[in-house]
């Protein structure tokens, strides 16, 4: 009940455009911020890991980031028309 009372007071006083411009910018930046801490925490238990691990860091550093930029790239371009449009 308080999430729609909540949304209608946030949509009478705000533009539509505006909420989904800061929805997207959240989303794109917290894909960004998930892909980079996830490589970064994978790459720094790469150094004291044996041959065989090495190799299987590798491979899940590079899945993170073939999963991650399409994504990322998808909410940027969403941003950029939410931004491009006017009501």
């Amino acid at each position: 009940m308080a999430y729609v009372y909540l949304s209608s007071v946030i949509e009478s006083h705000t533009n539509r455009n505006q909420l989904v411009a800061a929805h997207l910018g959240a989303t794109f930046a917290g894909d960004i911020l998930i892909s980079c801490s996830t490589a970064y925490f994978l790459l720094e238990k790469r150094r004291n890991s044996l041959k065989q691990t090495q190799s299987l860091i590798d491979t899940l550093v590079r899945v993170t980031w073939q999963s991650a930029i399409p994504a990322a790239l998808w909410c940027a371009f969403a941003l950029g028309c939410a931004l491009c449009i006017d009501d």
